[in-house]
């Protein structure tokens, strides 16, 4: 195994800090030679994707694969007995944050894919008012269906994007693009979990402590206890089950 790589819950992560993923991210912009996948692993993903074949074998086959929560990275150094453990928590955001950033100079073009119409739209007003030279080539909501795939691709490649950034769920946003792959245009597509949310001011970013804490899902679940609640009970108890597993067999 690389030193550049992880191997650990049946998944090849990434080892790059922040700087090297986004880094690295911009050398995929620049080939634009094919479609890029670029996503992140958190403790649900995680679950989701041992226990599911397909999303097993998506994320084993993405062009970049980065760490999202301390959890993970605290988890990696114990199954790597406190050697050869992650460098540093990447996440989404991060990467989100950053690639916002490195687009603002160098006019990336950018297109959002993602969340419920009038939030999407409320998030792109609130990009657009904070960072007024971004390059916004388009945008549309993730509710796709056969009525408006065809007008989707055909507005998407209208003007193509350097990037993609993707705020759906999972399994959906594997589902779209394993599908539809082929229509997409050449560029980088990352994966941006509720990054509208937090652009549209209806969801948060877990604090600092937390997040330093590694428990960013607890935050979640505390803000929207209805929706995530049932979800993280099962995906983080289960974690708890395969992380021995890993650890015995790494041992």
């Amino acid at each position: 195994m690389s030193d550049s790589k992880i191997k650990i819950f049946h998944t090849d992560f990434d080892n790059l800090t922040r700087k090297q993923t986004c880094d690295k991210i911009e050398l995929l912009i620049k080939k634009k030679d094919r479609l890029y996948i670029v996503a992140v692993k958190d403790v649900a993903i995680v679950v989701k994707s041992i226990e599911n074949k397909f999303l097993l074998d998506f994320y084993n086959n993405v062009d970049l694969l980065a760490v999202d929560g301390r959890g993970l990275v605290y988890t990696s150094y114990i199954i790597c007995r406190g050697k050869n453990g992650f460098k540093e928590m990447v996440g989404g955001p991060g990467i989100y944050y950053e690639i916002l950033k490195r687009s603002t100079s160098r006019k990336y073009k950018l297109f959002y894919f993602g969340a419920k119409k009038d939030v999407l739209e409320k998030a792109i007003n609130n990009i657009r008012q904070r960072l007024p030279d971004l390059h916004i080539c388009g945008y549309h909501h993730g509710y796709l269906n056969e009525a408006n795939v065809d007008n989707f691709f055909i507005n998407l490649n209208k003007c193509p994007p350097d990037v993609i950034f993707v705020g759906i769920s999972s399994p959906i946003r594997e589902k779209i693009i394993e599908k539809y792959r082929n229509c997409f245009p050449n560029c980088v597509c990352i994966f941006i979990g509720g990054m509208i949310d937090v652009e549209a001011g209806i969801a948060s970013i877990a604090p600092k402590l937390i997040s330093y804490l590694g428990i960013e899902w607890l935050w979640r679940v505390i803000h929207e206890p209805s929706r995530l609640a049932k979800g993280y009970l099962y995906t983080h108890s289960k974690f708890i089950y395969y992380f021995f597993q890993e650890l015995y067999k790494q041992n």
